[in-house]
């Protein structure tokens, strides 16, 4: 949700400081269909939807989690000459420490999920406690390793959106907050005219 409002934002921000939508044309963004690929990986893995198996001994949600993030790790690295990359390739570090260190997922505490409304999307799965409908799983925050990197900020009044996001997010935001803007507005080496 975060990264939406960022995008969003940034656009917006862009088109009043006159850039123009038509100028995203000229973006040259290496293998985003990568990045597609890894969103639509972890699309059943974010409901549920992939059955408790193992390959290898390693259960299989964890290997498609594993492989969407190398995906969107060879996005982020074939477009690091583009403005803020650098930032969301910090950001998705950050994520993909405290996830592999919390079993593959992103820990987020069951005070955050109160805070949120959302205490009762978690679902008992395997031995995770799954929210359902996101990449978390709810932790207590003795529990977390490295947690101040897990999902702990919680957008609150007036902002009352039930989001919860992580360090990491806030970074990879920021990174395509300021692409959006070289892109629609800046004069960029990645942007020609």
């Amino acid at each position: 949700m975060v990264l939406i409002v960022s995008v969003a934002a940034s656009t917006l921000i862009a088109l009043l400081r006159g850039g123009r939508l038509s100028r995203l044309a000229s973006l040259r963004v290496e293998f985003g269909w990568l990045a597609l690929a890894a969103v639509a990986l972890q699309y059943p893995l974010v409901y549920n939807l992939v059955a408790e198996a193992t390959i290898i001994g390693v259960p299989l949600v964890t290997l498609m989690m594993v492989v969407s993030c190398a995906l969107v790790v060879c996005v982020v690295w074939a477009n690091r000459r583009l403005p803020g990359v650098f930032l969301v390739g910090l950001g998705l570090l950050a994520n993909l420490v405290v996830m592999t260190l919390n079993g593959g997922w992103m820990p987020i505490t069951p005070e955050a999920l109160q805070r949120m409304g959302r205490l009762s999307w978690v679902t008992p799965r395997g031995t995770v406690a799954k929210v359902w409908g996101a990449k978390n799983v709810a932790l207590p925050r003795a529990e977390t390793r490295l947690w101040w990197l897990s999902d702990i900020l919680v957008l609150g009044p007036p902002l009352s959106l039930p989001t919860a996001f992580s360090l990491g997010d806030v970074l990879i935001a920021a990174g395509l907050f300021w692409l959006l803007q070289e892109a629609l507005v800046g004069r960029s080496a990645a942007v020609q005219e």
